[in-house]
């Protein structure tokens, strides 16, 4: 990504935050008065409860026309070196309309009666992925996992497996979320995905609502410590520019107030501090690239935000290409 010099000092330059060339020409999320396809992914699980409670409130509020998607994963067919025999047919389908039948009432309980509910065979990331490519949906909802380490570990995992291969935002829901979150807390790298994830945490929020935006000072390894008042002082200009562009390009939503600061330490302790001081109900974040080879590890930003945090997680990658 390209940087522009705003003037030298002492015979070098000094540089502001990288710019994002294509900021000003970034889509809003969905198209006022269309409500947008919104892919929710459950396992029927009181976890997954809290996404659909969410998707009903939006849906209600026409902004989001949500389908629901579950994956049945294959029975095992070994367990150590015994092959184990096929289960009679009549028991497998006793048990899919069991699993069946508890997530349409699950979404029955929410208020989604009339939502699609379609079944996907097969492990459950990618099952979620291809439902996501094959519906066009333009966001996925999924539930994150209650606040005790080890069920958010294994809520965040499936998410993580599915950001690596979509190209669309991920909103992990927190368990226990009941309604449409005031606070939202976005890191800003200021490039593509921080501001795709900037607009769809703000599309998210109710009245009266804020936005934060944060942007980290990256850390600067050196034997002697680094200081250079003068440095700071363009760094911190630069990152207020940054600031004010993508502000620039929010649609002001009535209510919602935006704010920002910079700060210097780790990048995910940084985040996890803001969060905590403003009771965030969700953390956005950038993907940081377009391509999946690139995002294998989702960044080790969300990747640790997903296992960290004490609220709901969105992260965005930036827009594809359009093909010619």
């Amino acid at each position: 990504m390209s940087a522009h010099t705003v003037r030298r000092a002492r015979g070098r330059s000094i540089r502001k935050v990288p710019r994002n060339k294509h900021i000003a020409s970034y889509p809003e999320p969905g198209v006022a008065g269309v409500a947008r396809p919104v892919l929710i992914a459950t396992d029927g699980s009181k976890v997954a409860g809290s996404a659909i409670r969410l998707a009903r409130i939006m849906a209600d509020s026409g902004e989001w026309a949500p389908e629901v998607v579950t994956v049945f994963e294959p029975l095992p067919v070994s367990v150590a070196d015994v092959t184990l025999g096929a289960p009679a047919p009549a028991q497998v389908q006793a048990i899919t309309d069991s699993v069946l039948g508890l997530i349409k009432n699950q979404v029955r309980r929410a208020g989604g009666a009339d939502w699609r509910l379609s079944v996907e065979f097969g492990r459950a990331a990618p099952g979620i992925v291809r439902a996501v490519k094959e519906r066009a949906a333009e966001l996925v909802i999924m539930g994150l996992g209650e606040h005790g380490k080890l069920a958010r570990m294994f809520g965040a995992e499936t998410v993580a497996r599915v950001m690596r291969h979509v190209n669309v935002p991920v909103l992990a829901v927190a368990f226990g979320e009941r309604q449409r979150p005031f606070t939202a807390l976005v890191a800003m790298d200021f490039g593509d995905s921080s501001v795709r994830a900037a607009r769809e945490a703000y599309a998210l929020l109710q009245a009266p609502g804020r936005l934060h935006l944060v942007h980290v000072r990256p850390k600067i390894t050196a034997i002697a410590p680094f200081a250079d008042a003068e440095w700071d002082a363009m760094y911190d200009a630069g990152a207020a520019h940054g600031f004010e562009r993508v502000k620039g390009v929010l649609t002001h939503r009535p209510g919602i107030d935006i704010t920002s600061e910079v700060r210097r330490g780790g990048v995910v302790e940084s985040l996890l501090k803001v969060a905590t001081r403003l009771r965030a109900d969700v953390i956005a974040a950038g993907s940081h690239s377009q391509h999946v080879i690139d995002r294998l590890l989702i960044g080790s930003t969300p990747a640790h935000l997903l296992r960290a945090a004490r609220c709901s997680v969105l992260v965005a990658p930036p827009l594809m290409p359009a093909s010619d």
